[in-house]
Parts: structure tokens; C-alpha cells; sequence
């Protein structure tokens, strides 16, 4: 979260400030940073829309063929037992990919269940209306109620779903249970990663409570010194009383709503000199900055969680400085094509057994390595 000092002059200087000084510019300070913020996460939300998720897609789309061409392969039946592992958790590796934007369709959700039920020993019909993932999806949640059952329950017309070769903790865990149920929309999938990261991560929002109690004598004092400031009727120039109109009507507003905070930042903005709060008005005021203060924080977490886009745009490539920002962008969409020229040369070079061997040996001799 964004943290600025509150005051930039001179130790002195600072001194003399009181605390409610210190609190209202740290009150302002945060409100015009959630402004600037909320503008920076828009706009920058729209680029990540129209720049980086279609540079992303069509990363997607080559996983895709990589993800086919490698269960064409794993139908081999000339593979190892430790290749047909490695090939397997290479495999689930780009499928975590698609699962991150939303590029699992049907089609590629049934291969993998078939793949699953072979690996499994399961049977799937193929005259069944329903696909190759929901027949295996329907095997896992029968037998899991199964497992679940007491044992009196279970008994007699449910053995035959007992002799059933399955073991729990071997099916329908991790990704597989996250990925088969979800959409293939991107929008989607971005909403579900930023759900989850939002019960990891949120920062507790400061519970504002009832609002701060003020005595009615000083929020109409206020409001009578700051409308004789800002009254439109006083002005001579025509400019300057379009202005001091559209300030009288947030001033009313505030006075409806009671909102004290509006009703402050006018009068600190606007009241003349001989209407300065006294030092009383001050610790009465003390209480509600402190509450705006709470308030601004909470406000920071919703623009930034105002949409999946938002949350991500904030997380992945807010900077207050536009050209770290660009920066960025640049760097994320040289990492997808280099990625997407990655899978597309691995579709165009693997198209034999002997070649797949050879890379699978590459990458469990590397695994090795790395535990020696």
C-alpha cells in the first residue's frame, strides 16, 4: 500500500504542526492518492484488456497444441513407466497454464479424462450423452460418497461399488478438481484468481464503527463560515460564480449527508482567515480524521479490487511512475511471445517418439541434478 510523508518542510516546521494538521493532511494526502489511483487502475485495466490478454490468448492457443501433440504421444504404448510420468506432470504443467487463462474448452478437458481413466483402469462408456469428463467426474463423486458413508450404510447393495479399484487420495485432488468444473472464459478465470487471492492477501479492512460523534453547534458554524465564503451572489464575475455555484452545491450536499469530511476540506479550502477552527474545534475534529483516515484505507483496497482487471492491472503492472508502468507491459508481452514461440517450436520439432524420449530423458536427468 502506497505511503507518503505527511509533511516535507523542515524539522521545525513540523513541529509547530498539530496533530490535527498532521491528521488532515494525512487525510487529503491519502484522498487524492485514491483519486490518482482509481484514474491509473481504469485506464490501465482497458490496456490489459485490449494489450495483454489477447498477446496472452494466443499463448493459450499454443500450449493448446503442445498439450494435443503430447497426449497423441502418451497414447504411445512403447513408453516407460517413469516417461509416461514425466510426460504426464509436463503435461499438467502447461494444463495449469490453460487453466490460469481460461483456455481449458471441452474438447481438451475430455482428452485429459481419457487419458486419467486409462492411467486409472476406469471404463467410460462411449455411447453415454455425457462426455468423457463428466462420466469420470460422476465416478469420482459416487465413489467419494461411498468412502464417505458410515460402513452400516455402505453395506449390501453397495458392494459392488466397493470392490471398485479406487483409492481416494489418489483422484480428484489439486488442479484436476479446480480445472474440470471451471468456464473457458478468461474473464472468468481471472474473477476466480482474484477471489482466491483475495482471501490470501486482503489486508483486514480497520472497522470504522458507529460514526464519530460532533457537537452540531461546530458543524453549523462551520457550514454558516464556509456558504458566506462561497455564497455565488457575492461574486462580481461571472466566471468565478459558475465556480463558487458548483462548490455552494457540494457545500449543501455535505450539509445534507452530513458529511463532515466534505464539509471540512471546504472550509480549510475556502472559509476566510477569521473563521479558523480553535484549538477546541480541533480535538472536537480529532476523532473524525482519524475515521476519514480508516476510511481512505479501506477505499484504497476497493478500487484496487473494484474488478479481476483492476486487481490484476494493480498486482502485476501499477507503478506511480507511468514509465515503470510501460516497462512493465513491455516486459509481460515479451515473456508471453517468448513463451508462445517456446510451444510453437516444440510442436514443430516433436513429432516422433524418439524425439519426445529424448527430451523427456533431458528433463528427468535435470530433475535429478537439482536433488544432488
Amino acid at each position: 500500500m502506497m505511503q507518503k510523508s505527511i509533511s516535507r518542510g523542515r524539522p521545525d516546521e513540523r513541529k509547530r504542526k498539530t496533530r490535527f494538521q498532521r491528521l488532515w493532511e494525512e487525510s487529503e494526502t491519502l484522498s487524492g492518492e485514491n483519486a490518482a489511483l482509481e484514474i491509473a487502475l481504469d485506464a490501465l485495466a482497458l490496456r490489459i484488456g485490449s494489450e495483454v490478454l489477447p498477446a496472452q490468448q494466443d499463448m493459450g492457443n499454443a500450449i493448446r497444441q503442445v498439450v494435443d501433440r503430447q497426449l497423441d504421444l502418451n497414447e504411445r504404448k512403447t513408453l516407460l513407466q517413469w516417461q509416461r510420468k514425466e510426460l504426464r506432470q509436463w503435461t499438467d504443467a502447461h494444463v495449469s497454464d490453460l487453466l490460469a487463462m481460461g483456455l481449458l474448452d471441452d474438447r481438451l478437458r475430455d482428452r485429459l479424462a481419457l487419458r486419467e481413466a486409462v492411467a486409472l483402469g476406469i471404463e467410460l462408456d462411449p455411447q453415454s450423452k455425457l462426455s468423457a469428463a463428466d462420466q469420470l467426474e460422476r465416478h469420482f463423486r459416487d465413489a467419494m460418497r461411498v468412502r464417505d458413508q458410515p460402513v452400516d450404510e455402505v453395506a449390501g447393495d453397495r458392494d459392488d461399488v466397493l470392490e471398485q479399484d479406487f483409492d481416494g487420495e489418489n483422484h480428484r485432488g489439486g488442479e484436476d478438481e479446480d480445472g474440470w468444473s471451471d468456464s473457458d472464459s478468461v474473464e472468468e478465470l481471472f474473477r476466480r484468481m482474484y477471489d482466491e487471492a483475495g482471501q490470501d492477501t486482503a489486508p483486514d479492512h480497520v472497522n470504522p464503527g458507529r460514526p464519530v460523534a460532533i457537537d452540531d453547534s461546530v458543524f453549523k458554524r462551520l457550514f454558516r463560515q464556509t456558504a458566506a465564503a462561497l455564497h455565488p451572489d457575492k461574486e462580481h464575475d461571472a466566471q468565478l460564480q459558475v465556480e463558487k455555484h458548483e462548490l455552494m452545491s457540494q457545500l449543501l450536499k455535505a450539509r445534507k449527508e452530513r458529511d463532515l469530511i466534505s464539509l471540512l476540506r471546504l472550509h480549510e479550502r475556502h472559509a476566510v482567515a477569521d473563521s479558523s477552527l480553535s484549538s477546541a474545534d480541533e480535538k472536537r475534529l480529532e476523532g473524525v480524521l482519524l475515521q476519514s483516515i480508516d476510511e481512505q484505507h479501506n477505499r484504497m483496497d476497493d478500487i484496487i479490487r473494484k474488478s479481476p482487471m483492476h486487481y490484476l492491472a494493480f498486482s502485476q503492472f501499477y507503478d506511480q511512475q507511468p514509465s515503470v508502468v510501460e516497462l512493465n507491459i513491455a516486459s509481460h508481452l515479451q515473456q508471453i511471445d517468448r513463451k508462445k514461440h517456446t510451444m510453437l517450436d516444440f510442436v514443430d520439432e516433436v513429432r516422433t517418439l524418439k524425439r519426445l524420449k529424448e527430451l523427456l530423458r533431458e528433463r528427468y536427468d535435470a530433475y535429478q541434478s537439482n536433488w544432488l
